[in-house]
């Protein structure tokens, strides 16, 4: 370990190597679904990905109902807030990591598919629980 190194990181500077993962992981996600749709032409292409994505958030549902954590708290997004709308509680992201290189690309089409891995997750973790993308911002 150099003097420069230390086995602490600031808060911040965990955030900024946590949004780097999630950029990548964004990139990832569209790699595939871009040679999924050249292979396959749009619609069973985007049927195969969402397919995919589905899968994935079974597994990740799976994992959490074993006690694993979900998503990083830090870095993935800007700021989460909880809000109550017409009784219901309901939580508001802003700022998402992964939105913002889709956007950057202008994939935001394609690569917001990705996004729906929290709808499967959600209902394999709590089928009563109700998750839906309503707007982008990023």
């Amino acid at each position: 370990m150099t003097s420069e190194e230390s086995d602490f990181v600031s808060l911040e500077d965990a955030k900024k190597q946590v949004a780097i993962v999630a950029r990548r992981i964004a990139l990832l996600h569209l790699a595939y679904a871009k040679t999924l749709v050249k292979e396959f032409g749009e619609e069973k292409g985007r049927k195969l990905i969402l397919k995919a994505i589905k899968d994935y958030g079974i597994w990740i549902g799976e994992k959490i109902k074993r006690g694993e954590p979900d998503l990083s708290k830090y870095g993935v997004h800007e700021r989460i807030e909880w809000v109550e709308v017409h009784g219901e509680k309901r939580i508001r992201v802003y700022g998402c990591a992964l939105a913002k290189e889709w956007k950057e690309l202008g994939e935001n089409s394609l690569g917001r598919l990705y996004c729906l891995v929290d709808l499967a997750k959600s209902m394999d973790v709590d089928s009563m629980e109700k998750v839906a993308h309503t707007k982008s911002y990023s």
